[in-house]
């Protein structure tokens, strides 16, 4: 039973494993708030809207609207920014997190909701988030 499990353990334990998860969670939401801001700033309309052109929605149309933006992905944000943390927290797990958030960024490019670029960015957008986070707000290592 995972509560047995949790009752026995040393506080130092505990708090590193709420720590871990904390940092997992707050990584991917963080990634996609940031990316739903860059939505509204960039304006770039999602790929499918205009044959083969970027196209971008006026200040006027929907101003804090994201329907139908689509630099930087949200899927893709999201994915990168939980996905690079958990390759900080477990690197020997790092090369299946980073197929997985891959993966994601070339199904929706091949499913055509996106556009290479949209995807790059928001890789970029989530590892950064996941790096700063990281960076701030990890323990360091005790063996």
């Amino acid at each position: 039973n995972i509560l047995t499990g949790l009752r026995s353990a040393p506080p130092d334990v505990i708090e590193a494993a709420f720590r871990r998860g904390a940092l997992g969670v707050g990584s991917a939401a963080l990634s996609g708030a940031l990316g739903e801001v860059l939505k509204i700033v960039i304006r770039r309309q999602r790929r499918g809207q205009s044959p083969g052109e970027y196209m971008f929605r006026e200040w006027a149309d929907r101003p804090l609207s994201t329907g139908g933006l689509g630099l930087p992905s949200s899927h893709v944000v999201v994915a990168f920014g939980a996905l690079a943390m958990l390759a900080l927290l477990f690197p020997r797990a790092r090369p299946v997190c980073y197929l997985l958030a891959a993966g994601c960024a070339f199904g929706r490019v091949a499913a055509h909701a996106h556009f290479v670029s949209d995807v790059t960015l928001a890789a970029i957008v989530g590892i950064a988030t996941a790096g700063l986070l990281f960076r701030r707000f990890s323990a360091p290592v005790t063996r």
